[in-house]
């Protein structure tokens, strides 16, 4: 029965009698997923665990990630930022085994509040300490002060959170 459950859950039942070997790489994580659900551990542990998965799937595990936290601790590792807004009360930000910032999403994010811009300007033309990064079609920069006139202050996202931290100085745009 909980078998059957677990793969209603992650949208497999109709494919729970045919050979993982036939599975596509999304539904391999899907299966992962179920799997790991198996027995209401207390405890999950996921690495990258949206990789493969379609928009439609990924927006369905983080649903089931949200819902699944009110009863265990869920130690996601991820690259996808986007993917932990709302879902996690955590955050660790780590590079190269280091801890960066641990802290809830709010106060990460509030941290930057009155320092996020899109800028037009190539990033030769920015001050030379703001954190510049392409985000969703945009140039963005965490700076101090207004980086150009033109610059349209914006609410902090936590990827403007990772690429200040992990980019403090460096000005990513204009890397090699």
């Amino acid at each position: 029965d909980e078998i059957t459950k677990r793969l209603v859950q992650v949208n497999l039942l109709d494919r729970g009698n045919d050979k993982i070997s036939r599975y596509s790489a999304g539904m391999r994580q899907r299966l992962c997923l179920a799997a790991t659900l198996l027995g209401d551990p207390e405890i999950i542990i996921l690495d990258e665990p949206v990789n493969g998965l379609d928009p439609i799937e990924r927006e369905h595990f983080k649903r089931i990630l949200f819902e699944s936290r009110k009863q265990r601790l869920i130690i996601l590792s991820t690259h996808i930022v986007s993917d932990l807004d709302g879902l996690c009360d955590r955050i660790l930000i780590m590079q190269e085994g280091s801890v960066l910032c641990d802290d809830s999403p709010e106060r990460l994010k509030a941290g930057l509040h009155g320092r996020v811009w899109q800028v037009e300007s190539e990033p030769e033309n920015l001050p030379s300490k703001a954190t510049c990064f392409f985000d969703q079609g945009q140039i963005k920069c965490v700076s101090d002060t207004k980086p150009t006139p033109e610059a349209v202050a914006l609410d902090p996202t936590l990827a403007d959170v990772f690429f200040h931290t992990i980019g403090a100085g460096n000005r990513l745009l204009s890397d090699p």
